[in-house]
């Protein structure tokens, strides 16, 4: 008796632990799934650690460097961008080690740097240059969108931050050439236009948590502004 009450115990512990495993990789995958739809980017299988990824970071540099116009330049930097937000995204969700997260964030970081530099060329008084604005804007919002998800499932507060304070110098890269008022209207005509794939929730979310964790008081009062035409869209 006490032995059959013993395997009953087992089999009902392990019934338990294979739900938990089930619904957490349930649960990881529609995450997955709702990255890809919001970067437009599928899963990224060559991540830091692999021997080809040396190959696969050869490949955008080249891809960069044939592009010779610098608002060219900038969108192919915003698309890397997301890739690399993706690769992190992925890292997440396969229990990455802390090690190659820091490293796909450092990857992260130079790229970055690409988009202000490549930025930093451009003639922002230029017919196109609101088009190149609202692209880095765009992908700098999906950007912290994901990062902002990936908090929620449990990703380390201090690593979420780490990756979305530069998410968010990139969100802000031309907000000093345009001037606050003409940045946040092209800011609200970009969230809004994500809208046709992402939430209005998930961004609002993400603008929140930014005007929450911001230290610059000029670009929490011009988010608010965004945030409050945002909410009152009705779509």
């Amino acid at each position: 008796m006490k032995q059959s009450k013993y395997l009953k115990g087992v089999l009902i512990l392990l019934t338990l632990l294979l739900g938990f495993a089930g619904g957490h990789a349930w649960a990881s995958e529609a995450l997955a799934d709702k990255i890809t739809k919001y970067l437009g980017v599928a899963e990224q299988n060559i991540l830091a650690d692999s021997p080809f990824y040396a190959s696969k970071n050869l490949s955008r540099r080249l891809d960069r460097a044939f592009t010779f116009n610098a608002g060219d330049r900038t969108v192919v930097d915003s698309n890397k961008l997301n890739e690399i937000t993706r690769e992190l995204a992925d890292v997440y969700l396969s229990d990455g080690s802390q090690g190659l997260t820091n490293k796909t964030i450092e990857i992260y970081s130079s790229w970055s740097e690409y988009l202000a530099g490549d930025f930093s060329r451009i003639n922002v008084n230029s017919e196109v240059s609101n088009i190149i604005v609202s692209n880095i804007i765009s992908q700098s919002l999906k950007q912290i969108v994901v990062i902002n998800e990936l908090e929620k499932e449990g990703m380390d507060p201090l690593v979420a931050e780490i990756v979305r304070t530069a998410m968010v110098k990139n969100l802000t890269i031309s907000l000093d050439a345009l001037g606050g008022t003409k940045w946040s209207a092209i800011t609200l005509d970009s969230a809004t236009k994500l809208i046709d794939t992402i939430t209005k929730k998930d961004i609002l979310d993400a603008l929140d948590k930014i005007v929450l964790t911001s230290k610059e008081a000029t670009l929490r009062n011009l988010l608010k502004g965004v945030i409050i035409n945002l909410a009152g869209l009705n779509f």
